[in-house]
């Protein structure tokens, strides 16, 4: 489509006369409509009505996501390591999925957030006797997608030390982890899980 305008062609012409070859709109493009004066009178529209296309809107939407998503987990983690509140029940949601990679004797696929904490959260925790504190080394977020890596340290009932290193991958809707993927070492996991007894809280 070719559109007339005027242009000055160089800094020491004056404006002319100018044909624009208009190419199709593509996905990334911005399509302003402007109404005349005369136009506005007629429609009693009192604005320039703006039509944005895909990605400008879409990426404005996803950034708000992922701030919010940020958020939420780097609250949770900020509670969990001054002891306070439970970092599980405030982020997963009660249908979710909790994966650990690898060959530890806990690897596998929980299908609720109840199974993965009395399979796995609750043992564990009957191991320590000063409870495991996490340390953050980074958090992103991009959408629904929020990726933390953290160092965790505690104290188990024989008195040696438990560190270890985690990366936790979540999937989030509406606020709360429906997907989620652990990675940490398994050695270490498996030493305490193998060494230390669970003691029952009295």
């Amino acid at each position: 489509m070719t559109t007339k305008a005027y242009a000055a062609q160089s800094p020491d012409q004056p404006l002319a006369p100018f044909d624009i070859e208009r190419r199709n709109l593509g996905p990334k493009d911005v399509v302003v409509d402007i109404l005349s004066r005369r136009q506005m009178l007629v429609s009693g529209a009192g604005f320039l009505p703006i039509t944005f296309f895909a990605e400008a809107a879409m990426a404005q939407d996803t950034s708000s996501v992922s701030e919010t998503n940020r958020a939420i987990v780097a609250r949770a983690f900020a509670n969990w390591s001054r002891g306070a509140g439970n970092v599980f029940m405030d982020l997963l949601a009660p249908d979710a999925t909790w994966t650990i990679v690898g060959r530890s004797q806990v690897a596998r696929t929980f299908p609720t957030r109840e199974a993965f904490l009395s399979q796995v959260i609750s043992p564990f925790g009957q191991r320590m006797a000063r409870p495991l504190v996490p340390t953050v080394r980074s958090l992103v977020a991009d959408g629904d997608q929020v990726v933390i890596h953290f160092d965790g340290e505690g104290v188990a009932h024989d008195g040696q030390p438990y560190r270890n290193s985690y990366a936790w991958f979540f999937r989030m809707r509406d606020g709360r982890v429906t997907e989620a993927t652990a990675f940490f070492d398994s050695i270490a996991f498996d030493d305490l899980w193998s060494r230390v007894s669970p003691e029952p809280a009295k």
